[in-house]
């Protein structure tokens, strides 16, 4: 996944160079969502929604918590994948829900 968004952020920023930052990292999220979804990986989710209750809902709606990739293990090991670009990254929590 990380490979797979590298590739689109190298490229469009290519194609793109004055393009400002909030819309090149919603052209990277796109690229990159489609790229994963045309691969057709088995038991992979690309804009992911949930509610409360753990239902999927249509992608972004208010009061869910939005998941850019979603991947079910053969383990049964859930993997979500928060694409960041430019200088915004995420801290390792070091939780892991089995």
């Amino acid at each position: 996944m990380q490979a797979t968004t590298d590739e689109a952020a190298k490229r469009l920023k290519a194609l793109n160079p004055l393009l400002d930052n909030t819309r090149l990292g919603s052209m990277i999220h796109l690229d990159a969502g489609r790229t994963i979804l045309a691969r057709m990986y088995p038991n992979v989710k690309v804009e992911f929604s949930l509610n409360d209750d753990g239902e999927e809902l249509k992608y972004g709606r208010l009061d869910t918590i939005r998941l850019d990739i979603y991947e079910l293990s053969r383990k049964n090991m859930v993997c979500i994948y928060d694409i960041k670009t430019g200088n915004t990254y995420l801290e390792p929590s070091g939780h892991c829900v089995w």
